[in-house]
């Protein structure tokens, strides 16, 4: 099963063009909730994204999120969605700063296996632009030692490396823990090797139309 899980706020422009392109089979709308006339609003908002939603049989769900309590309602819904599915985009569409940064960070704290399922994405507001992150990439970076992180960042500047390139780029790593190094970050799904050369996967992409 497919989901996608986005902030949401008064606009529907962005939940339905990402509806129209992922193609989930269920979606799941995080609102904010500040105030009775202001969350008013959001239902209405919600209403028109349930019609296009029963109309093309998706799984639709509107969850209200108390301020005060934010961080842990939202981690808690994160992992109970991912754990029902087979794959999750979390799309930081709209809403409140507070909820869009506290859905990406609550997006990082995944335990690992169910962080290997998630990638958050955001559409660029008023030009044609889109971030996507892998989480299960990016937390693994997060892990590793400032060693590994020097050689990757080589291998980031260098482009298809070979071993020799990289081991000239940091001559004071021998050999052996060179190959050893560069054996964990394939282990980590940080590089792969593409016909003797290595190449480093990157976790954050930004991607622009002409």
């Amino acid at each position: 099963m497919k989901t996608l899980v986005a902030s949401f706020g008064f606009d529907i422009d962005f939940i339905t063009y990402r509806i129209s392109a992922v193609k989930p089979d269920r979606v799941v709308l995080l609102a904010l909730y500040t105030s009775r006339e202001a969350y008013s609003k959001v239902e209405k908002s919600y209403h028109l994204i349930s019609v296009i939603c029963n109309s093309t049989k998706i799984d639709c769900e509107l969850e209200s999120i108390e301020p005060s309590n934010a961080a842990r309602a939202v981690l808690s819904i994160l992992e109970r969605e991912v754990k029902n599915a087979d794959n999750v985009e979390v799309f930081l569409s709209g809403g409140p700063r507070i909820l869009v940064i506290t859905l990406l960070v609550t997006s990082l704290l995944l335990p690992d296996e169910l962080a290997s399922k998630i990638r958050v994405v955001a559409e660029g507001e008023g030009f044609d632009c889109r971030l996507e992150l892998d989480v299960k990439s990016f937390i693994e970076r997060m892990r590793i030692d400032a060693r590994s992180k020097e050689i990757l960042n080589k291998i980031e500047l260098i482009d298809n490396a070979t071993f020799g390139e990289i081991s000239h780029r940091v001559p004071d790593i021998p050999r052996s823990t060179m190959y050893r190094r560069l054996d964990e970050l394939l282990k980590r799904g940080l590089i792969e090797k593409v016909n003797g050369y290595y190449v480093a996967k990157k976790p954050l992409k930004v991607e622009c139309g002409d």
